[in-house]
């Protein structure tokens, strides 16, 4: 695989990557809603 800045998988797999990730800390929050570092706007202070 050609990882050059213009070739369209690697993006794709940089873009799932970020998509995955970002939802497994959703999901983490959604569980642990007083977790440290959880921001939220009812939880302004």
């Amino acid at each position: 695989m050609d990882y050059s800045a213009f070739n369209p998988t690697a993006w794709l797999v940089f873009i799932g990557f970020c998509a995955i990730t970002w939802l497994a800390v959703k999901a983490f929050h959604a569980k642990y809603p007083d977790y440290p570092g959880h921001r939220d706007e009812d939880s302004k202070q």
